[in-house]
Order: structure tokens, then C-alpha cells, then sequence
């Protein structure tokens, strides 16, 4: 069963998504979100395999959101009516870019990539869902908080981390932000030569 997260702004684009992926008996919609934020505490909630990703949203983009999601990180597929970000979003490991208003055949394509690579990656790893779940992670970004304004950080940028309470305080060479993930979470996604 492929686990998807639904996130779009927009309720009548969500409620679209969902009646398409009915259609594919092993896909199970997990959960829908409508803000960046919003996406990202699900994501790390309920671990979906695969999220199907607007990019402009309220609160942060779906860049931002695509670029920090933690180890094991799902497969992105981008639903949006931009066309300029495609770059970027291949940049971030995205399986692929769909244009709105989404088909039925364009998504059902995307899945069929989806499925693909899980079946690639079962053979290596032994079962679709440990396949999906121990894919290679991307390089690390994450998703600061600094007041009410978000911004992506490069772990390269990164001096240290921090715990206070129950936010995670990332300082950076070019200032300070707060993170949900605590320290535990972002062991798996630093690079040991660079943090311990």
C-alpha cells in the first residue's frame, strides 16, 4: 500500500486529488494539509511514502517544505500551476512535476514511477515498505522558524544545534532559528564528519 499526503492550499484541489488517487486501490491518502507547516508536522507525524506538494502555500512554500523533510524522506511529486520551479524541484529529488489542473493519466504516471522505484529498491532491501523507507537521504536542509517567517538553511551554513525546551535552536552563520525536530530526529540527517 503506498501511503500519500495530500498538501494544497486549496480544499477543492485537495478534494480532486483524492477522488483521482481513489482510483488506484493501493494508494491510501493518509492525511491532507493546506499550509507549509501544516505539511510538514504531518509528514513527520504519519510518514507518508509519497506527498503530493503544491509550492505556493501559506506559511512557507513547497520548496521549503520538500527540502526539509526528515530521513527517511517520501517521495515528492509537485502539483502546482507554476512551471518555472521544475528545475528546483528535480534539484530537491522530486519523482516528478505536474501541472494544474492534474489529469488522471499524468498522475497515474507519477505513480507508476512510484511504484517503479519501490520495486527497484525492494529488490535491494528486501520488501516495498522497508524499499521506501531506506532510500538515500538528500542533503540536508532545514526549515527555520525565526518569528513568523520561515527560511531554509543549508547544513553547511549550520554552526550547531541546540535544545531548549521543546524546540531545537539551529544556529547558523548568518543568524539564529527555531526547529520542531529535536536532537534525536536530526542525528539521522547530519553528516557525522560534521556534527557528533
Amino acid at each position: 500500500m503506498i501511503r500519500v499526503l495530500i498538501v494544497d492550499d486549496e480544499p477543492p484541489t485537495r478534494a480532486r486529488l483524492r477522488q483521482m488517487l481513489a482510483a488506484h486501490p493501493d494508494v491510501e491518502v493518509v492525511g491532507e494539509a493546506g499550509t507549509g507547516p501544516q505539511a510538514m508536522e504531518l509528514a513527520a507525524e504519519l510518514h507518508p511514502q509519497v506527498i503530493l506538494l503544491d509550492i505556493q502555500m501559506p506559511g512557507c512554500s513547497g520548496m521549503d517544505v520538500a527540502a526539509s523533510l526528515r530521513a527517511p524522506r517520501p517521495h515528492v511529486i509537485f502539483c502546482t500551476a507554476y512551471e518555472q520551479y521544475a528545475v528546483e524541484a528535480f534539484e530537491l529529488d522530486a519523482v516528478d512535476y505536474l501541472l494544474k489542473p492534474v489529469t488522471r493519466t499524468r498522475l497515474s504516471r507519477a505513480l507508476d514511477r512510484i511504484r517503479s522505484l519501490a520495486a527497484a529498491e525492494c529488490r535491494e532491501v528486501g520488501t516495498p515498505d522497508l524499499a521506501l523507507r531506506h532510500r538515500q537521504p538528500a542533503p540536508a536542509r532545514f526549515l527555520g522558524r525565526k518569528g513568523s517567517q520561515f527560511a531554509v538553511i543549508e547544513e553547511s551554513r549550520v554552526l550547531y544545534f541546540g535544545s531548549e525546551g521543546s524546540l531545537t535552536r539551529l544556529v547558523a552563520d548568518h543568524g539564529e532559528y527555531w526547529m520542531d525536530p529535536t536532537l534525536n530526529d536530526l542525528e539521522y540527517r547530519l553528516d557525522p564528519a560534521r556534527f557528533f
